[in-house]
């Protein structure tokens, strides 16, 4: 048994006792017996509690004042039940004996309601002792994981935040790109680049491009096309010159 457990048992316990003692006094004015009575402090609802589920908590002060208390409870039924197990004769000269008797009876009764008191209190006690141990247990328990809370919040929060800031113009939230989705967009770019580059001139300038290539031959032939009329034409020249 837990002792959140243990703490909820301590108002029955409590019932038991006083339904123990509602049951006493009958007894005692001679209107029952203790035929269904529990002779033992082992034997009663309270010390069935005392002894068994209440040994969680036997090294505390209460307890050990609740284990006194009930057996001196016991020791002082003890003295009850030998007086009413063995009354004195109903004669004439026995009336002082039997007055005194009762007598008796009415004092240690009365002992056992003043010893139920004290039990009582020390059940009380045990109880605030326990409520107070539970208290601190949880609040030791939200104070270790307060921290790792706080940083959860905190990175929540930070990526609340982020989000926010990454809306694009028709107010749908753009997720931050990952490493390996960096890399991707960052591969194409350059590639993009390079093929720009590529388009407007070559990597080796040595090596000519088909365009470059088709802008030659059509110079050379518009050249081979031309070259029998300007030879003639640079013939006559020098030959006027000459005065040929």
């Amino acid at each position: 048994m837990s002792k959140s457990k243990l703490l909820k048992t301590i108002n029955t316990a409590r019932y038991n006792h006083e339904t123990w003692l509602a049951k006493l006094e009958p007894i005692i004015k001679g209107l029952s017996n203790f035929n269904t009575f529990p002779l033992t402090k082992t034997k009663s609802a309270f010390g069935e509690w005392l002894y068994n589920d209440a040994l969680l908590v036997k090294n505390t002060a209460a307890y050990q004042e609740l284990d006194t208390i009930y057996s001196n409870i016991y020791k002082t039924l003890l003295n009850l039940i030998k007086i009413i197990a063995n009354p004195t004769e109903k004669t004439l000269f026995n009336a002082k004996k039997r007055k005194r008797e009762q007598e008796l009876l009415t004092v240690y009764f009365d002992q056992i309601n003043s010893l139920s008191f004290n039990l009582f209190k020390s059940l009380y006690k045990l109880e605030k002792n326990l409520e107070e141990e539970l208290k601190n247990t949880v609040y030791n328990t939200r104070k270790a994981i307060e921290p790792a809370t706080n940083s959860r919040i905190k990175k929540v929060e930070k990526l609340k935040n982020n989000q926010k800031n990454a809306m694009d113009a028709t107010g749908k939230i753009i997720m931050p790109a990952t490493n390996s989705s960096k890399k991707i967009v960052n591969s194409d770019i350059n590639h993009n680049a390079s093929m720009r580059i590529i388009r407007k001139e070559p990597i080796n300038p040595n090596v000519a491009t088909p365009k470059a290539v088709e802008k030659t031959e059509k110079l050379e032939n518009n050249q081979k096309k031309c070259t029998s009329s300007e030879k003639k034409d640079i013939e006559y020249d020098i030959k006027r010159i000459l005065g040929g």
